[in-house]
């Protein structure tokens, strides 16, 4: 019998501030539990499918955390392999500058799609063999990355396919799984991986960026063949699963948003047994720092909003070692409040907490609240639907498919501009 351990991780966001606040002590944390649960559970695969910093010019400290990760996993694990692909927020050439020489050491990394002279897919860049503890190949790993808007940009297709962007994405995943398939025998399973937006899934109210090719349209499952035993994904940081249970993301390892604050972040152990799917298991991932909002859900007045901070159990301490949770609150107010800000940090003066965020909603002073009219923030709504809005105010109307497609190019080129 054949036997294969994975561990399947995403979306660290290395580098990532909260509202200005660093998540450098939660991100170490993180991998240093991360370690010791790959040597707990005596994994012998490491799959990272994306996002792995937050930005695409990561700063040296957010590098250097990445790159003694995998320092300290090969020392402790010389046998363990390691995947990772690169993420919308990596840089494609940062992440493959050290491929060659961490293909040595059993790191393979797959920042972007690579071409040949022939402007085909070199998919051998893209399919590694996986080694069970005896040395066998118990399965390969297909290993897609983000695909940016020039990898579709390449691919042609037929012009009566109804959504272009879809169909292209969907022959790129079919052609490098045919390939893989093919150095599979009877004995042997399929990984894959991706960075995408799946359709199906909940996505996360603020944090998540959601592009795909410089597009919000989600894939259908069908872009995976049936043959696939596991798909790994990345891309969005709720942990779930795409309609099937071997089609999973295992969503980022900290809460990246406020929103988020509520996840069960984790890990996934996948095991494979004689080329099939034989269990998936989710390991939670502790929180390192506490997140607070007050009221949990909506809004209160200040009023009522000062009574419950002043109830809020969490003391300073001037000498505590402990990170200090983050706190949001969120108001319900009749007209702007110049000192609002002074007044909520005087009424936390004795508490030892971070203010993150203050979130405002304006009913006005002649409504009733049953008839309030609530404005609506900015920062809650996504790009897509900003630009909806206003095109809506100033055209009367909905924009059409070209047009979004358009708009959708535009973002994601300026995503992949300025990371």
């Amino acid at each position: 019998m054949t036997k294969l351990k994975i561990l399947h991780t995403s979306d660290w966001h290395l580098g990532h501030s909260l509202h200005g606040h660093n998540r450098a002590y939660e991100h170490t944390q993180f991998l240093e539990w991360l370690l010791l649960t790959i040597k707990e559970q005596d994994i012998d695969v490491v799959i990272i499918t994306g996002d792995i910093f937050e930005t695409s010019m990561p700063q040296a400290s957010a590098q250097k955390m990445y790159y003694q990760f995998l320092h300290k996993l090969k020392q402790k694990l010389p046998k363990i392999q390691v995947v990772v692909i690169g993420g919308n927020h990596d840089s494609a050439m940062r992440l493959n500058a050290p491929r060659d020489l961490l293909e040595n050491f059993g790191i393979h990394v797959v920042g972007g799609l690579s071409y040949q002279t022939d402007g085909s897919i070199d998919c051998e860049e893209l399919i590694y063999p996986l080694y069970d503890k005896a040395g066998n190949i118990t399965a390969w790993c297909a290993a897609v990355p983000f695909l940016h808007g020039t990898d579709l940009a390449m691919q042609d297709i037929e012009e009566d396919v109804q959504d272009s962007f879809v169909g292209k994405i969907r022959k790129i995943y079919h052609h490098i799984i045919n390939i893989a398939l093919s150095k599979c025998t009877p004995d042997q399973a399929l990984i894959v991986t991706g960075h995408c937006y799946m359709a199906n899934t909940e996505l996360s109210e603020l944090s998540e960026r959601r592009i795909l090719g410089g597009n919000q349209h989600a894939l259908p499952i069908d872009i995976f063949s049936d043959k696939v035993s596991y798909v790994a994904l990345g891309h969005l940081h709720k942990p779930q699963k795409v309609i099937k249970d071997h089609i999973r993301y295992s969503g980022s390892p900290i809460p990246l948003s406020m929103t988020e604050r509520n996840y069960k972040h984790q890990v996934l152990k996948v095991e494979i047994e004689n080329n099939k799917l034989h269990n998936i298991t989710p390991i939670l991932i502790p929180r390192f720092v506490d997140m607070l909002r007050i009221p949990n859900l909506g809004t209160l007045t200040l009023e009522k909003l000062l009574e419950e901070l002043q109830a809020l159990e969490v003391r300073a301490d001037t000498n505590s070692n402990t990170p200090k949770p983050f706190l949001e609150v969120s108001i319900l107010m009749e007209q702007p409040e110049a000192n609002l800000t002074q007044i909520i940090k005087q009424a936390l003066q004795d508490k030892r907490i971070n203010l993150v965020k203050i979130t405002t909603e304006y009913s006005g002073s002649n409504q009733s609240l049953a008839e309030t009219n609530r404005q609506i923030q900015l920062e809650s709504l996504s790009i897509e639907e900003v630009f909806k809005k206003c095109y809506q105010y100033r055209y009367k109307g909905e924009p059409n498919q070209e047009l979004m497609e358009l708009f959708h190019m535009a973002v994601q080129k300026s995503y992949e501009d300025n990371g």
